[in-house]
């Protein structure tokens, strides 16, 4: 086909393509410059050891055998089911579980210190219905 009998239409198409493909192009080198950026400072980077955790101030399970366990478990459900305790049912009586049973307690009048005991076993299993 002849340039001279091209319509203008064609001539628009081919103006399009042709700064497409440039720009195209110039994307292209972009990011082969960024991607040899990138890996010239990725080999500057030095693997770092975790940081190290003072034992003594890892919480540790406040439980000794698996009947308090359970006991904790039945009181993270209650606490759970009446909206006070949002953390995983696990069994273990951590910080979120006794700030959870320190606000029952406070809300019930009871006494406050964030420990299992019968008082709260009991209040418990009254305001979910387990009585």
């Amino acid at each position: 086909m002849n340039g001279r009998f091209m319509n203008v239409p064609q001539l628009q198409l081919r103006a399009i393509l042709s700064a497409l493909i440039v720009m195209l192009f110039a994307f292209l080198s972009s990011v082969t410059v960024l991607a040899e950026e990138l890996e010239s400072q990725s080999s500057d980077l030095t693997p770092q050891s975790p940081p190290q955790v003072d034992q003594q101030l890892v919480a540790k399970p406040d439980y000794s055998d698996a009947d308090n366990a359970a006991k904790v478990l039945q009181v993270q459900f209650d606490l759970r089911k009446l909206g006070y305790y949002t953390g995983v049912l696990d069994g273990v009586l951590n910080s979120s579980t006794r700030d959870a049973i320190r606000s029952f307690q406070l809300e019930q009048m009871l006494d406050i210190d964030g420990e299992l005991s019968d008082q709260l076993s009991s209040s418990l299993a009254e305001k979910v219905g387990r009585l």
